[in-house]
């Protein structure tokens, strides 16, 4: 879809970095995302920021627009927007099913 980004994992040494660009012909993406175009007005959605350790190459994705640890630097754009989690408990009811028709 048009409003939908697929984000893929790359593989950068030891560690793994989230991408919007396909690494390789033959990846698979990890999950779809909003785009950043489409997110201006949803509210369902959050942004999903990277960060980077500096001189580590490592990389950590949040959604908090800020860490409240040292070393940490945040890229300057969100890489997409993801649903935001429940509020509370995720209840499932394991007895359910389909209802028969009359």
């Amino acid at each position: 879809k048009e409003n939908m980004v697929a984000v893929y994992a790359q593989q950068i040494g030891e560690t793994a970095r989230l991408t919007t660009e396909r690494p390789a012909p033959s990846a698979n993406p990890l999950f779809c995302a909003l785009s950043p175009a489409e997110a201006d007005e949803n509210l369902c959605v959050v942004s999903l920021y990277e960060y980077r350790r500096a001189g580590s190459g490592q990389y950590r994705y949040e959604t908090a627009e800020d860490l409240d640890q040292v070393g940490w630097e945040r890229a300057d754009k969100p890489l997409c927007y993801v649903w935001k989690a429940p509020a509370g408990p995720l209840l499932l009811d394991t007895d359910a099913g389909p209802v028969e028709a009359d």
